[in-house]
C-alpha cells in the first residue's frame, strides 16, 4: 500500500499549518521520449499553420479594405475635378452632419485661382493609400498627395453602403500638450509633437526677431495652436484670431515625405508669422482692416523677414536705403497712429518725395517699385501703385496674376526703367520712356509704348490707364510696339481664344457655342469691348476728333488683349503693326476666296495686305430726283456713268434765283465723303508698301483731286459750302454741320445710305445709281468686318473662329436686313436678302459691289475733311494739304 507524508509546522498552543503533502504512487507504465517530442511538434505545427491561415485571411481582408477604400478615394477625385455632385457625395459619410454639409459646400464652392484656402475651398486631389489603421468601424488612412508629395491622414466609415470618407477622428492625436515658450504657448497633440518640434524653434526664434525689430506690446502673450478641428484646411499659413495664431494639425496640412520641413514650407510660415504680428501690432481698434499702405508694408516685411533679403520689400528697400534699418520701429508707429495713410503721405514722410516734384526721377522710381512688385509677388504694393478706377483696377487685377507669373519665366535680369521726359497738365503727367514696359499677351496694355500715364489722386501720383493718351493726344503712329511676353500655358485640352466685341454678349454667346459644339477642341471667352479701355469721360466732349482718337485706342487695347476683334473705323492707318495679314489663310482656304465676292474683299486689302476679313456691309449710294432730270430734259444717269458725267449733269441742274435754291448734288449720308471723291481720282491717302504708312495728302495727285472736289462747293457751287451758312466762329464738327446743312436744302442729286430707300418705303420719282467709275474704286462701303490680332499665340484657331463668324447666315436676324449685304455670296443667297430689293436698288448694289471702297474712319480722313473745310474757309489748298501733311507726318516722327 502507499505510504503518504505531511509536511506540517506548528507552536506551543499546537496550532499547526501543512507545509507540504506526498504520497508515494503505485509503480506505472513508462510513455515512450519520442512520442512526447512527436506531440509536441504535432501541437507547434498546428499552432503555425492556424497563424498562418490568420494571418493570410488578414492580409486578404487588409487588401480587401485598402482596394476599397482606394476605391472611394479615387472616386472622391475624379467626382471632384468634374463637378459631379452627386458622384461626390455618395462618397461622404451622411452619418456626420457637419462634416457632410461641409463637402455639400465644398464641391459646390466658387474658388478662383488664388482664393485663400479654407475649408470650403480646399481640392480634393488624388492620392495613394500608404497604411491604414482600422478602430472599430472607422478606418484611420494615411494617404500621399499633392505635388510635391505630401503624407496626410484622412477617415473613413465603413457603413451597410460600402466606406465613406468621413470627419476626422479626435482619438487619432491622442492627449493634448501645453509647451510655454516666453511669451509663447504651444499647443499641440501627442500625433504632431515628431512633427511640430522644428516648427516650435522656428516659429519662436522668428518672434523674437521680429519683436525686436518693429516693437512687440510687452504686456501680451500669444498662443500658436495646431488645430486638429480644422477640417479639411491644406493651408500652412496660419490665420490670426488675437491673441491665437491658428495652424492645422501637419497631418492635415501634409507632412514632407522626406520627414523634414523644406526650406519653401518654413519660408512660408516665417512670412505668415511676421505678417501677422506686423499686422497685430499695427491694429488700432480690435476688427478694424488695415488700409492698403499697412498692407503692403507688412507684406513687404514679412517677405524681408523670411527671406533676409531686402529686394523683395521694393518700398521698405528705397525708404532703409536711404534712412537705414534703425527707421523701422519709427515706421511702424507712423503706420499705427497716423491717419489716413496714404502713399502720396507715405512717400512725402519717408522719402521726401512731395506731391509737387516731379522729376523724371521721381516717377522712374516709382514705376521701378512697381516693376519690382509685379516681379516678385508683392500684390498690394502693386496695387498701391495704380489709379483706383473700377475698369483699370480689374484689369491691372488680371495683369498682375498674369505678368508675374510671365516675369518669372523670364531668364536673366530684365533691363532698368528709365525714364526720358515728364510732362505734367492739370493733375495728369505723361512719362516718357527710353524703352516700353513689358506686356502680356491678352492683357490691357500698361504702356502705350514708350508712353505712361499717371493722374494725381488722394494718393499721390498713380499709374493710369493708356485710356489718359486721349487727354495728351499722343500720335499712335509714333508708338514704339514692346514684344509681348506670352500668356503663362495653362496645358488644357482645350485652346482658349478671346474675342473682343460690340455685339450684344447673348448673341456672342449663342455663336461661341455653335461653333464650340462645331470645334470641341476651341473655345471662345468673349470680352466687351466696353471692357477694354478705361479712358476719362470728361475729356471726350463728343468731337469728332476724340472719337476717331477713341476708335484707334480701341483697336491698339483691343488687338493687345484679344484673338480677334470687330471694332468699326479699321483702316491700314490703324490697324498697322497690329492686324495679322489674313492673305496666306484665304490662299490657303481656295473655296472661301472663291465665295467672297471679289470687290467687297478687294475693299478690305491694301498694297497686297489682307487687313480684316469682310462679313456684311451696305454701301452709299447716289439718289437722284427723276423730277429735276425730266424737267431739265436729261436722261437719268446709269451705273458706269464717270465723274465728268457727274459733274457735268450737277452744273445742269444747279438752279439759284431769289426764291429757292437747288444744290446739283449733296450729301445726306451724315459721312464725311470728301476722302472717297479724293481717292477715286488719286488713289489711296496712304502708302504702306514699305512698311508703315505714310501719308501723301502733299502729293500733286492728291492736291488735284482735292482742288476738284472742293471746287463743287467754291468755283462750281453745284454743292453747299457750309461756311456760307454759319458763324466763322463755330468752325468745327464738320459732319455735324453738314447734315444740318442737308435738312435744310433741296438737291436733284444727293448721296445716301443704301437702307434709305427701303426705310422710306421707296418713291417712285426718286431713282438710285451707284457712284460714278473712276480710274481708282470709289463705290463706299461700311463693313463689319473681323481681324486677327498680330500677338495672337492661336492664329489657327482665330482663323476658324473668323471663317465662321464671316459664315453666319439665314439663323442670325441682322444679316435678313435689307441694308446689311452678306460679303460671302453662300451666305447671301441663304438669307434670301437679294429678294428684299428690287431691281433698280439691286443693280445699283451689284455694281457698287464691284467698284467697292471701304470708309475708312480715321486721323487720316479728320485730317483731309479738315483740309478741305479750310479750303472752304478761303484757305489755298497747298497751305490747307501741307498744313494736314505736317499733322500726320508728325504722328510719324
Amino acid at each position: 500500500m502507499p505510504i503518504d507524508f505531511n509536511w506540517q509546522s506548528g507552536d506551543e498552543q499546537g496550532q499547526w499549518e501543512v507545509l507540504a503533502e506526498s504520497q508515494r504512487r503505485a509503480r506505472q507504465r513508462r510513455v515512450p521520449r519520442w512520442l512526447g517530442y512527436a506531440l509536441l511538434a504535432v501541437v507547434v505545427l498546428a499552432a503555425a499553420g492556424s497563424y498562418l491561415v490568420v494571418r493570410q485571411r488578414y492580409q486578404q481582408a487588409h487588401q480587401q479594405m485598402l482596394f476599397q477604400i482606394q476605391g472611394v478615394v479615387d472616386l472622391e477625385a475624379e467626382a471632384y475635378a468634374q463637378g459631379d455632385v452627386d458622384l461626390f457625395l455618395d462618397q461622404q459619410d451622411e452619418g456626420a452632419p457637419d462634416w457632410y454639409s461641409l463637402q455639400q459646400e465644398r464641391i459646390q464652392a466658387d474658388c478662383p485661382p488664388g482664393t485663400p484656402l479654407s475649408a470650403r475651398c480646399t481640392p480634393v486631389l488624388p492620392a495613394q493609400v500608404v497604411e491604414i489603421d482600422l478602430r472599430q468601424d472607422v478606418a484611420w488612412v494615411e494617404v500621399i498627395e499633392d505635388d510635391p508629395p505630401l503624407r496626410r491622414a484622412r477617415f473613413y466609415r465603413q457603413t451597410a453602403l460600402g466606406w465613406k470618407h468621413t470627419a476626422p477622428q479626435l482619438s487619432f492625436w491622442g492627449r493634448a500638450v501645453e509647451l510655454r515658450y516666453g511669451s509663447l504657448t504651444f499647443r499641440y497633440h501627442e500625433r504632431d509633437q515628431p512633427h511640430v518640434s522644428a516648427l516650435v524653434d522656428h516659429i519662436a526664434n522668428n518672434f523674437y526677431q521680429t519683436c525686436g525689430q518693429i516693437g512687440c506690446p510687452s504686456d501680451r502673450t500669444f498662443e500658436v495652436n495646431f488645430a486638429v478641428d480644422s477640417l479639411l484646411s491644406t493651408e500652412t499659413v496660419p490665420s490670426f484670431q488675437d491673441p491665437q495664431w491658428i495652424l492645422p494639425s501637419p497631418w492635415l496640412s501634409g507632412l514632407p515625405v522626406s520627414g523634414e520641413w523644406s526650406a519653401d514650407q518654413l519660408e512660408a510660415l516665417a512670412y505668415a508669422m511676421a505678417r501677422g504680428l506686423a499686422a497685430q501690432a499695427l491694429y488700432a481698434a480690435p476688427g478694424q482692416p488695415l488700409d492698403l499702405v499697412q498692407r503692403a508694408l507688412t507684406s513687404e516685411y514679412a517677405a524681408w523677414r523670411a527671406t533676409g533679403r531686402r529686394d523683395v520689400a521694393p518700398l521698405l528697400d528705397h525708404i532703409v536705403d536711404r534712412r537705414g534699418e534703425v527707421v523701422l520701429p519709427s515706421l511702424f508707429r507712423w503706420l499705427q497712429d497716423q491717419q489716413p495713410h496714404t502713399l502720396g503721405a507715405l512717400l512725402r514722410h519717408w522719402l521726401d518725395y512731395p506731391a509737387s516734384q516731379l522729376s523724371a526721377q521721381h516717377f522712374q522710381e516709382l514705376l521701378q517699385i512697381e516693376h519690382d512688385a509685379l516681379r516678385i509677388g508683392q500684390r498690394d504694393t502693386f496695387v498701391l501703385l495704380q489709379e483706383d478706377q473700377p475698369l483699370w483696377t480689374v484689369q491691372q487685377s488680371s495683369f498682375y496674376e498674369r505678368a508675374g507669373e510671365a516675369l518669372r519665366s523670364v531668364a536673366g535680369p530684365l533691363p532698368p526703367i528709365e525714364v526720358k521726359s515728364v510732362r505734367v497738365s492739370r493733375g495728369r503727367a505723361l512719362v516718357t520712356l527710353r524703352e516700353p514696359l513689358v506686356n502680356v499677351r491678352g492683357e490691357a496694355a500698361q504702356s502705350l509704348g514708350q508712353y505712361v500715364f499717371f493722374v494725381l489722386g488722394q494718393e499721390g501720383w498713380q499709374h493710369s490707364s493708356i485710356g489718359q493718351a486721349m487727354y495728351w493726344r499722343v500720335p499712335l503712329s509714333q508708338v514704339q510696339r514692346a514684344p509681348s511676353l506670352p500668356r503663362p500655358s495653362t496645358e488644357r485640352s482645350v485652346t482658349s481664344i478671346t474675342y473682343a466685341s460690340i455685339e450684344p454678349h447673348s448673341q456672342v454667346e449663342a455663336w461661341a457655342d455653335a461653333f464650340h459644339a462645331r470645334y470641341p477642341a476651341i473655345q471662345v471667352e468673349i470680352l466687351d469691348m466696353s471692357d477694354v479701355l478705361a479712358y476719362p469721360d470728361d475729356d471726350l466732349a463728343g468731337e469728332n476728333d476724340s472719337i476717331l482718337y477713341l476708335y484707334q485706342l480701341l483697336a491698339y487695347q483691343g488687338t493687345l488683349m484679344s484673338d480677334v476683334i470687330d471694332l468699326p473705323a479699321f483702316s491700314e492707318w490703324s490697324l498697322y503693326g497690329l492686324a495679322r495679314d489674313l492673305t496666306p489663310f484665304l490662299e490657303a482656304d481656295g473655296a472661301l476666296l472663291r465665295d467672297f465676292y471679289p470687290g467687297l474683299l478687294r475693299a478690305c486689302q491694301q498694297d497686297g495686305k489682307t487687313w480684316a476679313l469682310p462679313a456684311r456691309g451696305y454701301p452709299l449710294l447716289f439718289f437722284y430726283d427723276k423730277g429735276a432730270f425730266d424737267d431739265a430734259g436729261l436722261p437719268y444717269p446709269q451705273a458706269g456713268w464717270s465723274e465728268a458725267d457727274f459733274l457735268d449733269i450737277a452744273r445742269q441742274l444747279a438752279l439759284e434765283d431769289d426764291e429757292v435754291r437747288r444744290y446739283g448734288f449733296l450729301n445726306r449720308s451724315g459721312y464725311p465723303i470728301g476722302r472717297v471723291f479724293v481717292e477715286a481720282q488719286a488713289g489711296s491717302l496712304v502708302d504702306s508698301s514699305q512698311g508703315a504708312p505714310a501719308p501723301r495728302l502733299d502729293t500733286p495727285e492728291v492736291m488735284q483731286a482735292v482742288g476738284w472736289y472742293a471746287g463743287l462747293a467754291l468755283q462750281e457751287r453745284v454743292m453747299p459750302n457750309p461756311f456760307e451758312w454759319l458763324s466763322a466762329r463755330d468752325q468745327r464738327a464738320f459732319a455735324g454741320r453738314m447734315w444740318n446743312v442737308s435738312q435744310r436744302a433741296q438737291a436733284a442729286m444727293w448721296v445716301e445710305e443704301a437702307a434709305a430707300w427701303r426705310r422710306d418705303g421707296g418713291d417712285e420719282h426718286v431713282g438710285v445709281v451707284p457712284f460714278p467709275v473712276t480710274a481708282h474704286p470709289g463705290s463706299p462701303w461700311w463693313f463689319e468686318a473681323y481681324t486677327i490680332s498680330a500677338e495672337s499665340a492661336h492664329p489657327e484657331e482665330s482663323w476658324l473662329w473668323v471663317r465662321y463668324l464671316t459664315a453666319r447666315g439665314a439663323e442670325d436676324e441682322r444679316s435678313n436686313d435689307a441694308h446689311l449685304l452678306p460679303a460671302r455670296r453662300s451666305v447671301a443667297e441663304a438669307s434670301g436678302v437679294w429678294s428684299e430689293w428690287d431691281a433698280e436698288i439691286a443693280g445699283a448694289i451689284e455694281a457698287a459691289i464691284e467698284n467697292a471702297w471701304s470708309y475708312r474712319l480715321d486721323t487720316c480722313t479728320l485730317a483731309l475733311e479738315t483740309a478741305i473745310e479750310s479750303i472752304w474757309a478761303g484757305a489755298s489748298v497747298e497751305a490747307a494739304l501741307d498744313q494736314a501733311q505736317a499733322q500726320l507726318t508728325g504722328e510719324q516722327r
